[in-house]
């Protein structure tokens, strides 16, 4: 769950989130369902995953627009950011495995 998070957060430093959450969607579903598990976890940190790809520089136009005005550089963006992305990511994780049933 981990590595999804964060292939699907680093794809979507570099292409829409949406998009990214729409490829990976369906190769979640069919990845749960040759295993024999319970898709709705994974989906729900997918989800969470794009949308914590907000925090990075690159993921939304306002963020340059924010970084030529204020002289800030990108190692301000990402210091800054780090913190509550990997906050958000662990929380994710821990609520999806207490919340939701994985095995079917």
């Amino acid at each position: 769950m981990t590595g999804q998070i964060f292939a699907d957060a680093g794809m979507g430093m570099f292409m829409s989130n949406t998009g990214v959450d729409n490829i990976f969607s369906p190769l979640v579903i069919m990845g749960c369902r040759q295993i024999g598990i319970n898709p709705i976890p994974f989906l729900s940190s997918l989800r969470v995953a794009g949308a914590t790809a907000f925090l990075t520089p690159m993921a939304a136009s306002s963020i340059p627009l924010v970084m030529s005005t204020g002289g800030y550089k990108m190692k301000d963006i990402i210091r800054v950011s780090a913190i509550p992305m990997v906050i958000v990511t662990v929380s994710c994780i821990l609520c999806n495995l207490n919340m939701f049933q994985i095995y079917l």
